[in-house]
């Protein structure tokens, strides 16, 4: 589903103070912990009630998209863009700035964020 023109939608942005912000790899597999940089989860309830839960993450500034991790064949997990969901990731002096488009479509009850803080590829979040 592509979003329409007029299709209402909830706007989040987010100052986040971090002393050590640290991008995704270039080229990164977004399910492989050695690549992994800081990330902001968005979940929240669907209209039928299932919990969902999207990321979002940057390689360097600019335009990102939501990934939702999915489970495939065989148990193959995979990171699907979910295209309905778009944000910008910007430096700032002492951190970082993400702003996200969420269509109020998909949101039943509940919204919430969750920011993944690393200081290093590799390590536990903080």
């Amino acid at each position: 589903m592509v979003t329409g023109v007029h299709e209402r939608m909830l706007y989040v942005a987010l100052e986040v103070h971090d002393e050590h912000p640290l991008f995704e790899a270039p080229g990164s597999n977004f399910l492989e912990p050695s690549t992994f940089g800081d990330r902001v989860w968005l979940g929240f309830e669907d209209r039928e009630g299932v919990q969902q839960q999207v990321f979002l993450a940057a390689t360097a500034p600019g335009a990102v998209s939501a990934r939702r991790i999915e489970s495939g064949e065989y148990g193959r997990r995979t990171a699907r863009i979910e295209p309905r969901i778009r944000g910008v990731w910007r430096p700032t002096a002492d951190g970082y700035r993400v702003e996200a488009r969420v269509p109020l479509s998909m949101i039943g009850k509940g919204f919430g964020v969750l920011i993944d803080d690393r200081d290093a590829r590799a390590a536990a979040p903080r």
